[in-house]
């Protein structure tokens, strides 16, 4: 049996562990702020629409965070995420 999604809350805004997660794949909060208004305009405005209708928010959003890195890596392969370069920075020391 399928589970019983729900529209996004109007108010949603990320939690610190999805802020982290984000933070994580190499995204700054601008970035972060910016893909959560995104789905929750995009959301909101398909809250008609069963596709927009989901039993776990959490998971949309690290799901929607992750799919936008892949993108971003796609079509500026050249660019190292914050990360990336986090890691070299502990590595020259």
């Amino acid at each position: 049996m399928r589970k019983e999604g729900s529209v996004i809350p109007s108010n949603w805004q990320p939690s610190a562990e999805e802020i982290q997660y984000g933070l994580d794949l190499g995204w700054t909060w601008l970035d972060i702020k910016d893909m959560a208004d995104d789905m929750r305009i995009w959301a909101l405005s398909n809250a008609h629409r069963e596709i927009a209708r989901k039993a776990d928010w959490h998971q949309t959003f690290l799901g929607w965070m992750r799919r936008e890195a892949k993108k971003a890596r796609l079509t500026r392969p050249h660019e190292k995420s914050y990360a990336e370069l986090a890691d070299e920075l502990r590595r020259s020391k």
